[in-house]
């Protein structure tokens, strides 16, 4: 997890803007996730469930918000470079797979590329 401490760590004003939603159960943090876009094409950058919270339909609840937020900014799909142990969640939920990308923190890792067709 120290490796990819840079890459998961999330700035303030990203906290704070329209692409950055908190999924919460009872006042505290249960998930996150952010969309981001680059030369028209959008990114589920991140998706996080609190394991003490999985089970409670809050990764389905934070993907179509993601979703829905790209399709609300012109968004036709989206991208998602997943954790090899998360892409059964996206295909079940109706992305699939178009390839791989290199690990933006573990060199020499390379990523599921999956998309979800908006």
């Amino acid at each position: 997890m120290a490796a990819c401490r840079a890459e998961l760590t999330v700035a303030p004003d990203i906290i704070a803007g329209p692409f950055f939603h908190i999924a919460t159960v009872d006042g505290e943090c249960a998930g996150v996730a952010e969309i981001g876009s680059e030369i028209g094409v959008w990114y589920l950058e991140k998706l996080f469930v609190d394991p003490r919270f999985m089970g409670l339909g809050l990764g389905r609840r934070l993907f179509d918000w993601a979703a829905k937020t790209a399709a609300a900014h012109g968004a036709s799909s989206l991208e998602i470079a997943a954790d090899p142990d998360a892409v059964p969640f996206y295909e079940h939920h109706g992305a699939r797979r178009i390839g791989e990308e290199p690990s933006g923190s573990i060199p020499g890792r390379m990523l599921p590329l999956l998309e979800l067709t908006l």
